[in-house]
């Protein structure tokens, strides 16, 4: 089940890039960046409203954790930039590349909390395969 979630993760993270890239043209970088948290704020209050959830007991974290709304808006502003120039395609498979790398440096070394994970050569072999898929698409 995790990763039929993952797969259509990266399903709507393509469609999110085309609308994203789309308001962005449309209105500017920065003023897209904000209908699209605007609109995923809605979205999440209405789905704890209709779960009856509440925030109460989500405090005390590292407050580190919170930070990830401003990585989103860093996210949504470079992926932007870069399907401007780049298209979907391309823009997803550096972002994969990127994702990748850093999500191995982040399991190897413990980054903010995570369970460390071994590095081995067989993800080495992933991520030259990521590398090159990136280096053929932007060659040809």
């Amino acid at each position: 089940m995790a990763e039929a979630m993952a797969v259509f993760g990266g399903v709507v993270i393509s469609v999110m890039l085309l609308m994203n890239g789309k308001l962005s043209a449309a209105y500017g970088n920065y003023a897209a960046t904000v209908f699209i948290h605007l609109s995923g704020l809605i979205t999440i209050c209405l789905w704890l409203l209709a779960r009856r959830q509440s925030l109460r007991g989500t405090l005390g974290q590292p407050w580190y954790l919170y930070m990830g709304g401003v990585i989103g808006v860093f996210t949504v502003l470079s992926s932007n930039l870069a399907y401007a120039a780049l298209g979907v395609s391309l823009t997803l498979v550096l972002s994969l590349l990127g994702q990748v790398v850093t999500s191995l440096l982040v399991d190897g070394m413990g980054i903010l909390g995570a369970a460390k994970t071994p590095f081995n050569k067989k993800k080495l072999v992933g991520v030259a395969l990521v590398a090159l898929g990136a280096a053929l698409m932007l060659v040809f």
